[in-house]
Parts: structure tokens; sequence; C-alpha cells
């Protein structure tokens, strides 16, 4: 895709690190480009990946600069000159809070908008999510832009409680929803069948994908300790997978258990999972690189803890349930705090919610209205303070 180049156009800066970030960013880049904007897209690692899905041009910022420090990005902004910076949100990357600083530094106004009801101060810390229990002792924020643009009121009260100021955080939306209601509205199901067909999927297969986590790393689980939230990815995996162990050869149906990870799981993270399955009826795969939208409107079921691929699924109108047995923490699910899905927290519960729906055919149903229009929300947002300068 080619940018605008307009010379006396405002040059706009977006830039993310994580997935998440990069989601939030993508919807912004259309109406941007239709409004006449210059853009410059930065991303690292996984973001990239995801601008790349979406056919969108990015520069790499680690080929700019070798380490993404204030100093690094300062000197960056000096030579790019953009009118404006919008940002993702990350928990063990530092790059956009060192680019919030930078663009302080060199008075650019910046904004940051939040893509998760999860981690919400520990964002603008100094600390990571590993140290979660450190930043609770400490809860500083030295890390945060000028604006905080959050999914709605409830985010909001979140980061007031945790001790950002309340004039910084203001409610857009999430633009990423924007796209996942539009894709919902042109769902082609021959499409969606090919798909099964590419990925091994018989028509009267059932296809069950496990939305994983990176908890494990994020929490610095090991196994001696317990985590941060009384489970990981593997333990609630396995919790799946003996359950459907014994329901699956009540089915007498072919079930196909796909394991989503994370971009920032070891592609190993799984191995030692894959001798739980004692059912002929199961196969078991572990998938990274499969594209996300495709594989969830696929999925005869949807099983995640809280990520947001679990939202997404629910958003695209797909079967889902959320498993967090163990939980010993206030439910991280933002539909589980609102009581639109309440997550599974018992394995007895577990196995007669997946025997309901393999052996009674029942379709998990969530009834989420979602507001469109968050991109629009944004992009006039920083419309008014690029006036107010």
């Amino acid at each position: 895709m080619r940018y605008s180049e307009g010379e006396n156009m405002k040059k706009i800066m977006l830039a993310a690190c994580d997935p998440g970030g990069a989601n939030t960013l993508i919807p912004l880049v259309p109406v941007l480009l239709d409004k006449g904007y210059n853009i410059l897209l930065c991303g690292k690692e996984a973001a990239l990946q995801r601008y790349r899905q979406f056919a969108l041009d990015a520069r790499a910022i680690n080929d700019f600069m070798t380490t993404a420090e204030i100093d690094s990005w300062a000197t960056f902004l000096s030579d790019e000159h953009p009118d404006f910076i919008i940002t993702g949100t990350s928990g063990a990357d530092f790059t956009e809070r060192y680019l919030w600083k930078a663009a302080e530094k060199n008075g650019i106004k910046c904004i940051a908008i939040l893509d998760q009801w999860i981690n919400y101060g520990i964002r603008f810390s100094a600390f990571r999510p590993d140290e979660m229990n450190k930043y609770e002792q400490d809860m500083q924020h030295p890390y945060v832009p000028d604006y905080i643009l959050v999914m709605d009121q409830y985010a909001q009260e979140q980061l007031i409680q945790a001790g950002i100021d309340q004039r910084r955080i203001k409610v857009s939306g999430q633009p990423y929803f924007d796209l996942l209601m539009e894709a919902k509205q042109q769902i082609n199901q021959s499409e969606v069948n090919n798909f099964r067909e590419k990925i091994g999927i018989k028509p009267n297969d059932f296809l069950i994908t496990f939305i994983s986590e990176p908890l494990s790393y994020e929490y610095n689980r090991n196994k001696n300790s317990e985590s941060y939230l009384g489970y990981d990815e593997k333990s609630i995996c396995l919790q799946v997978l003996e359950a459907l162990n014994i329901i699956v050869n009540e089915s007498k149906r072919k079930v196909h258990f796909l394991i989503k990870q994370h971009p920032r799981e070891l592609d190993n993270n799984y191995d030692a999972l894959r001798d739980k399955i004692t059912s002929s009826l199961m196969n078991i795969r572990i998938e990274k690189s499969l594209d996300t939208w495709p594989l969830l409107l696929a999925s005869d079921l949807v099983c995640g803890m809280s990520s947001m691929l679990l939202l997404e699924a629910i958003i695209l109108g797909r079967p889902a349930i959320s498993v967090q047995i163990g939980l010993k923490r206030d439910n991280p699910l933002i539909l589980d705090q609102r009581g639109i899905m309440k997550s599974i927290l018992q394995a007895d519960d577990l196995q007669q919610s997946l025997r309901r729906i393999l052996l009674g055919g029942e379709i998990p149903e969530v009834n989420w209205v979602i507001k469109p229009g968050a991109a629009n929300k944004v992009i006039d947002f920083m419309e008014g303070v690029l006036c107010q300068n």
C-alpha cells in the first residue's frame, strides 16, 4: 500500500509492538488515508506480522534502531517530524513507553489505545506482567502518554482506580471491533468450508480451537511455583483434554483439537500434552501461523480463558466457552465481570458443558452488543487535539 505524500498534509505516526496493539491501529489506516494524512506505520515482530495480514506496509522498528530507548526515539522523531503519534500498549515490551517519553521530549502529542480489559495500570508503569506483585506494592506510572483511549467506561474506571489522571483517559471504543463486525456481515460459508477442507477437517468432523495465552511466560510460572492467576495456558488445556477424552468416545464423532498458540509462546510449549490424547477419535494439532479469522469462523467451538481472540470469536458469532479452572483472583474476562458470559471454574462443570455441546448439540450463545464507529472516534479525538495546537 502506498501512503499519501502530500506536502501540506500532516504526518501521523502509528506504532505497536504486540498483535493487540497492532489490531487497534489497523482500522485507523484507511480512515486516515481517506482524510489525506501522511502515515508512518511502525512495528515490531508480531505487530509487523499483523500489518502484513492486512496488506499494510510498515517500517520495522528494529531496522532503524538497535535499542529502542528514549534517546533513540527522540532522534528518530527529530528526523521524521510526525505531527501526531498514536500507539498501542504492551505488557513486557517497553518500546511504546519509551516512545511516549520521547514524544513528550520533542513536543509531539501522543495517544495510546488500550486493546483489552486486562493489566490496566501496569502498562504505564516501570514493571512487566511477571512483576505484577511488585507493581501492586508500588503503583506508580512514570510512562503515560498525553491521552489514553479506552474501550468503555469500565476500562476508564479501572485506570482511574489504578491512579492514572482521569483527565488523560477518554472512551473511544475498540477500533478493531469495527473490523470484526464488518467481517461478520461478510461471512462466506463456502470460503469457510474450503478452509476446513484445506486444514483437513471433514464435513462431519468437530473442530475445537483452543486459544492459548502466554500466561506461563508473563507471570513467570515454573514447576515449583503457582501462577499469578491460579492457572496457566497448559493447565487449562490439560483440563479440556481430560474432559474430552471421556466425552469423545461417547459421541463417536471425530474431534480435532487445534491449539492456536500466541506469537510469544515457544513452538514446543505444548509438546508434553500430545500424549494426553487417549481416544482414537481425537486428533491434536498445534498451530501458530494460521490466519485467525478463517480459523475462528471454521471452528465448531472456540475454547479459551480471557484472551482477545476469545472475544473476537464471540463477536464473529462463533460458539465459545471460557475455562478458568483454578482461578484465585478476580475474573479477567470482561464478559464474566458484566454477567454476559460465565466462565467455567470447575472440572465437573466443564465436562457437563462439553457433553451438552458434543452430545446434545447445544450451541453456546453470548449476547454482547458492540457499538460501531470506534475508529472514527479515535481520529475525531486526534483532530480535536491537533486543532488545539
